[in-house]
């Protein structure tokens, strides 16, 4: 016989689990963004092309739309195990993780990214319904705080990166032995402008299967931590004991069964959901991916400046995640997701403006898009609980709202690529107005639609308060 979880213990459980997906967040941020710093190296050790080691890279997006669909199904047909499903998941990305860098073959490295796509959705899947059935109403300060770890996780990838990192350095001319740790790739005989030596140029080896190694160790210690919290806590629910709902494949895949029973209503909030995140998604993976190559291609930054910008956008998306985890618990969410679609639109408006009149075009650039980063930071997170404020989000509704994120990411980098090359790089402008303008509208749609309909959660009280009064009748 299942006992019942006191008060305390479940606010205490409820804390611990919050924290530890946090952390998870983190870890994820560094496994799944490490490829990214060591790509050269992976090129170099699988002795291929980029573009072959970007079709590999690309596995991840496999991984991610399989895992989003299997997430779905096992959180709603096993959620009593969530805790065991997210620790099994990472345990597998973090065995993936460490034997990247030991892959000499590109169809392998392919094949182990593609475990960390699929391990990260499912942990996706069951975390975020994790923290929406422990806070229920007060899901949006966790809801951002879990999704701030992500950000974090890619902020401090360079730092384990780069010390593992081949070193270029010039040595004077001499007999440059190929020791076991120094392989020669380029000899020049430049003479030097301070005191005439000629120099040569050697590359150390590579060492990054140790910083690939830093981000699995905590990965495989925080899989131990949840597997023993499937063993010591109580299945996960809310505050009144509501558990996960184990449910059939007819509910899994009817709208209406998020939203007591109105197919049509279910079915007009998640398209309009669906297309949310496409294009929220969209417009942060294209602009994410191209920042930099625009800055250096287009407005003459050098690459280190392009760099720059890159890193500061990155801070500024993180930074609008912490401002929602701190206004969260006392600003609306509807009035949240206005406030965020509004300054992503008018950034974006911004931007287009001051590149097409020329106006201070590198000044501006670094204004709307640290703009863009802190607008567009937080609105997964938002957008995941403002649909869950307003109908139940099950495994398969988060499952929808990632297939909707790999969906947006995937085709708008593809026509950011086909646009950039055919057309010109104004494009990237051009784009980012686009995807601004649509996800405006359709925030705006979304909030409408949910005034119309009500919080579920009102909904909620209101029968209490009915069930209170029938029996204060009868008495």
């Amino acid at each position: 016989m299942e006992t019942v979880e006191s008060l305390p213990s479940f606010l205490r459980t409820r804390l611990i689990r919050t924290f530890t997906l946090f952390l998870t967040w983190i870890c994820m941020g560094m496994f799944l963004e490490i490829i990214g710093p060591t790509l050269q190296d992976l090129k170099d050790r699988t002795n291929s092309e980029y573009e072959s080691l970007s079709q590999a890279v690309s596995g991840r997006s496999i991984g991610a739309v399989s895992g989003s669909i299997i997430g779905g199904i096992l959180i709603d047909k096993q959620g009593q195990y969530c805790d065991l499903i997210i620790g099994l998941c990472l345990m597998a990305a973090a065995a993936a993780t460490i034997a990247v860098p030991l892959s000499n073959k590109v169809l392998l490295t392919g094949a182990l990214i593609m475990v960390t796509g699929l391990a990260e959705l499912i942990v996706n899947v069951a975390g975020n319904t994790t923290i929406l059935y422990l806070w229920r109403e007060k899901a949006s300060p966790p809801m951002h705080m879990l999704h701030l770890g992500f950000g974090i996780g890619c902020l401090l990838v360079p730092l384990v990166a780069n010390p593992f990192l081949p070193l270029m350095t010039y040595l004077p001319d001499c007999d440059v032995s190929t020791s076991s740790n120094i392989s020669l790739t380029n000899v020049t005989d430049t003479n030097c402008s301070i005191n005439s030596i000629e120099s040569t140029m050697v590359l150390e080896d590579s060492m990054i299967e140790y910083a690939y190694a830093l981000v699995a160790i905590p990965t495989v210690v925080l899989a131990m931590v949840f597997m023993v919290f499937q063993c010591i806590f109580p299945q996960v629910h809310d505050v009144r004991g509501t558990k996960i709902k184990k449910r059939d494949s007819k509910a899994m895949l009817n709208p209406g069964s998020c939203t007591d029973g109105d197919w049509w209503y279910g079915l007009l909030l998640f398209s309009l959901v669906f297309l949310y995140f496409l294009f929220t998604v969209g417009f942060e993976r294209f602009y994410t991916k191209f920042i930099r190559t625009f800055a250096v291609d287009e407005l003459n930054f050098t690459k280190d400046e392009g760099s720059y910008i890159n890193t500061g956008f990155w801070v500024t998306f993180s930074l609008g995640r912490l401002i929602g985890f701190a206004t969260g618990k006392f600003v609306s969410i509807r009035i949240m997701m206005v406030c965020e679609i509004s300054g992503v639109c008018l950034s974006a408006l911004g931007l287009n403006l001051v590149t097409v009149f020329n106006f201070e075009p590198e000044a501006s650039f670094w204004i709307f898009s640290l703009l863009i980063g802190l607008f567009l930071g937080p609105m997964w997170p938002t957008g995941i609980y403002w649909t869950d404020y307003h109908v139940e989000l099950t495994g398969m509704g988060i499952t929808v709202i990632c297939l909707a994120g790999g969906c947006g990411g995937f085709s708008c980098v593809s026509i950011m690529g086909y646009l950039y090359d055919a057309i010109g790089h104004v494009c990237f402008v051009y784009e980012a107005m686009v995807c601004g303008l649509l996800v405006f509208v359709i925030g705006l749609c979304l909030n409408f639609v949910g005034i119309r309909h009500g919080s579920r959660f009102d909904k909620v009280k209101d029968e209490q308060i009915i069930t209170v009064e029938d029996i204060d009748n009868k008495m």
